[in-house]
This record gives structure tokens, sequence and C-alpha cells, in this order.
């Protein structure tokens, strides 16, 4: 491996021992598991909105239910800079390993209340209302656990192999994903449909818990990232990081907040409202989207290592400039095609080059986010701000998007949601100069 000069020329291969590849493979894969559990409990509530929808926000019109459990979704959200910012001061003073182990507690324990829930119909409004608040829980835990794990993943990795294995955590949440849409697929198919809305919606978010254990297990086993050890020994442990990040790196905050709402915008509209889309809006069969969403999103998890490479090349800023500009592109022919055509074949396909261009997308973006901050407020500094960007777009995405389809009449609609937000962070990264260095 070798790293570039600004002009891109070849000037020293990067080399580590094997004591810091078996740190940084486990480090890598730590934050991947964690993600996984994470983005595998967020995407079964968008996943199975539909299903259980009408059980907690009873209402005439299917769509309208739909419509609110994907605000539910989107509320959690709301949770996240708090969270981030909360559990990012913690993980800049008391050190990263102590925290991810907490929230991968509190995400598991979540969801699996979520699946014990009783219904509107047995106790009323508090149903919702507990449904809300434990979305609440998860979205205060989910913002500490990406930032967290990737500036844990980052830390621990060699300087020309950061972008790879922070692609490597973001490939935990696609196989999050991937395993939640199974999952769902699974139920959808192995048990009949009165039974589905009556007690077999809950059985995906029940295994959230056994996930989490083994999450938790690998994690008790991994030590401090030496960086931070480090940090926190020579220059204090960031006890008043959410006032200095704020105070000095004001810009650089709001330039993650930008690109934040670019990706998340973007990301989860393919990670959660196609699958919705293609069933509530297009009315193809639940179970054959749900395996056609785990094939693009397995698509994803391949190519996002293969980007986190790419991107040693081209630069992290490049690659993120690029892909969040084809995002902008392609959104409106993705939704023409998908509005109109009936061949699950052609479904698939664009389903899949869709999420090729969010890898292209996530590949780059944590680590970038990670390397804006300096080791003691890195934590904190990547948690406010990519969750403040996932705040305010990514998710409430799905219900953004599901509301303009019903508003307009138009299927194609969530295509100038895209547009939006795409540009939001094309804006951003043409004042960030692209460069060539340590990936």
């Amino acid at each position: 491996m070798y790293r570039f000069m600004p002009k891109g020329e070849l000037y020293a291969p990067v080399s580590y021992d094997k004591k810091q590849k078996s740190i940084a493979r486990r480090a890598g894969i730590a934050g991947a598991l964690g993600s996984l559990v994470e983005y595998y409990d967020f995407s079964l509530f968008g996943l199975l909105a539909v299903e259980f929808s009408p059980l907690f926000f009873p209402a005439r019109n299917a769509a309208v239910s739909t419509l609110v459990a994907l605000s539910a979704f989107g509320v959690s959200y709301l949770a996240r800079p708090v969270g981030g910012a909360v559990l990012g001061l913690l993980g800049d003073r008391y050190g990263r390993r102590p925290v991810l182990m907490a929230t991968i507690v509190v995400m598991g324990l979540a969801s699996g209340c979520i699946g014990l829930l009783p219904t509107y119909s047995q106790i009323g409004v508090a149903a919702p209302v507990l449904l809300v608040v434990l979305r609440l829980v998860q979205g205060f835990s989910a913002g500490g656990e990406l930032a967290g794990a990737t500036t844990y993943a980052v830390e621990s990795a060699p300087a020309g192999r950061r972008t790879f294995y922070g692609a490597i955590v973001s490939s935990g949440g696609s196989i999050g994903f991937i395993i939640a849409a199974i999952a769902a697929a699974v139920v959808n198919f192995l048990v009949a449909p009165a039974q589905l809305s009556a007690w077999g919606w809950r059985i995906p978010f029940l295994l959230a818990l056994p996930l989490a254990i083994t999450c938790l297990a690998f994690r008790m086993k991994i030590d401090e990232s030496p960086e931070f050890s480090n940090t926190a020994t020579s220059h204090g442990s960031g006890r008043n990081a959410i006032v200095d990040v704020v105070r000095k790196y004001p810009i650089a905050l709001l330039k993650v907040i930008g690109i934040a709402i670019a990706a998340g915008g973007s990301s989860y509209i393919g990670l959660v409202y196609l699958s919705v889309y293609l069933v509530g809006t297009r009315h193809f069969s639940p179970t054959v989207i749900y395996w056609i969403s785990s094939l693009a999103i397995s698509v994803e998890v391949v190519t996002l290592p293969g980007f986190g490479m790419l991107s040693f090349i081209v630069g992290r800023r490049r690659l993120l400039l690029y892909s969040t500009a084809l995002m902008a592109v392609l959104a409106y022919p993705f939704f023409a095609v998908l509005s109109t055509i009936d061949n699950l074949v052609i479904v698939a396909v664009i389903y899949c080059a869709y999420m090729v261009v969010d890898s292209a997308q996530k590949a780059p973006l944590v680590t970038e986010f990670a390397l804006m901050f300096p080791s003691q407020y890195r934590y904190t500094g990547t948690a406010m701000g990519h969750n403040v960007g996932a705040a305010l777009a990514g998710g409430f995405s799905p219900y953004i998007a599901a509301q303009l389809v019903l508003l307009t009449g138009s299927p194609t609609a969530p295509a100038y949601w895209l547009i939006g937000v795409s540009a939001i962070g094309v804006a951003v990264l043409m004042t960030m100069r692209p460069f060539f260095g340590s990936q």
C-alpha cells in the first residue's frame, strides 16, 4: 500500500507491524458489530412500519398510519444530537471503550422492549407514547454509537488505512440493514398475514437482544484506543469538549453538519424508504421487496471496502464530492423508473445501482468527519456534527419522502428531496479543497 503526494506521485510505502494490524482489525470488527446492531434496530422500524403501524397509530387510511409511524421513526433522530453531545463528551473524557459498551446495551434493550409493547387496543394512547419514548432512547444511544465506533477504529488504524477501516465500520451498519430485511422477509414468508399483524412483527425486534449480547461480548475483549490513551495522558481528556468544539472548531462542525445532511438524507431513502415505497406506493409483495432490499444492501456492503481503497487514490473529499453530485443527477431518473416499471428484475437493478452510489458516498464519510477534529475532541465533534445533520435530514427522510408523495400525488416527488439535500452537500464540499493525502 502506498501514500500519494498532493500531485498524485508515490513517495513511500505504508508499513505497520502485525500487532498494529491486529489492533486495527479488532477495532474495525468491534465498530462494525456495533453499527450492525444500531442499524438493525433502526431499519426494522422502517421496514415493518406498514405491518405494525395500524396497531399503534390506528387510522381509517392505512397510508396515514404508515406516515405517522415514519414520523415516529424520524422523532428518534431528535434525540441523536443530545446523545451525541453527552456520549461524545463522556467518550472524550473517560475513553471510547466504556461508552461503546454502554451504547450497545441500551440499543439492544430498547429494541427488545419494542417487541414486547402492548398495542393501542390493549392500553390505549399509552402504546404510541411508550413506542416514541423507546425510539427516543434508541436515538440517544445511537447518537454516540457510529461516531464512537468510527473514532475508535480510525485511532486504532495505521495512517494509510484509516478510510479502509472507517468503511468497515460503515459496512457493519449496512449488514445490520441486510439482517433486518432478511428477518422481515422470513417472518413475512413463514407467518400468515393475520398472525403477522397480531404478533409476528415482534420477532425481529426480539432478535436484537442476542445480537447486542454478541457485540457486547466482543467489545469487552478490546482495549482502549492507543491514540486516546496517549492524548488523555499528555493533553487532558476533553473535560470541556462540547464548549471547546463549538468555540474552537465551529467551521469544521458546520461542514460536518452540511455533509451529514446530504449523506443521511440520501442514505435513508435507500436503506428504509425504498422498501416502504415499493410496498406501500407500488404495491409489490412485501416478501419479494425485502429480499430485493437485502440484495441491494448486500451490494453496498461488498462495495464499501472497495470505495474505501479508491478514496486512497482519489482522495476522501473528491470521492465525497463526486458521489454526492452523482446522487443529485440520478435522483429523478431513479424514481422515474421505479414509479412506472413492473419488472422486478429492473426494480432490483435500479435499487442496487442506488446503493452503489450510496456506498461511494458513505465509504469516506465517517473517516473524513473524525479527522476534522483533534483526538481530545474527536468523539464529541464527530458525534455532534453527524447527529445534528442526521436529525435535520436523515431520520426524517422516509417521512418527508412519503409526505411528498401523499401531498403531490406524484410517485417521483421524493427525487426533489434527494436533489435538495445533495445540493447542500455539494455546496459544502466545494468549499473544501479536495486533496490527496493520508487515508
